[in-house]
């Protein structure tokens, strides 16, 4: 049994796992200031590892179109095995962001005399993420709070909420095996489309 695919156009690769995959379908949902959710069914000829044994992985999804290449970068959160196609294995894989971390730790807490950059590179590094992945571009001058308590809150939705005061909203910026989380509040820092036209096809 043969499994369609582009090769071409779409190709994956997940850290320490050396199958050779097959990307059969990807679905992905996103929005501003949100933690994006990407599932992915892979296949492979090759003898697959145990759904534990893909938990945390970073996975690089790569797509070629006629304006260039476009990635999806992120961890892997969960993974299930699929029924067998042939002589194909399938996993079923839940692609997210890092900053997904951020999401499985709730606490009180009380900061004193940071400002909301500090709090949230703070935040960032005690998840284990790398600090160059969090890129604060703020055109405002931020001000230094005498206390900011964090009551009951995930990491993640403490972050978000002190951006939100601030008029900021977050998106995410995938390259070639990383993404970003980023921080804005102003226009300027949104990304360029990669075509200024769009094709057009009439029947």
């Amino acid at each position: 049994m043969e499994l369609a695919t582009s090769t071409a156009r779409l190709t994956v690769r997940v850290a320490d796992i050396s199958a050779d995959l097959r990307l059969l379908s990807l679905s992905s949902q996103e929005a501003l200031a949100e933690l994006s959710r990407t599932t992915l069914i892979v296949a492979s000829a090759d003898e697959l590892p145990d759904p534990d044994a893909w938990l945390g992985r970073d996975v690089s999804v790569r797509m070629r179109g006629r304006y260039g290449s476009r990635y999806l970068h992120g961890a892997l959160c969960a993974a299930k095995r699929l029924q067998d196609a042939g002589r194909f294995q399938r996993m079923q894989l839940t692609l997210v962001p890092h900053a997904w971390w951020l999401t499985q730790r709730s606490r009180y807490r009380i900061y004193t005399n940071q400002s909301t950059p500090d709090i949230a590179r703070s935040l960032w590094q005690e998840a284990g993420l790398r600090l160059d992945d969090l890129v604060l571009d703020l055109k405002q001058t931020v001000p230094v709070w005498q206390y900011r308590t964090q009551a009951g809150e995930s990491d993640w939705d403490f972050l978000c909420r002190l951006f939100n005061e601030l008029g900021c909203v977050g998106f995410f910026r995938h390259s070639e095996g990383r993404h970003q989380l980023i921080f804005t509040d102003h226009a300027g820092a949104w990304p360029r489309p990669a075509s200024e036209a769009l094709a057009s096809h009439y029947d």
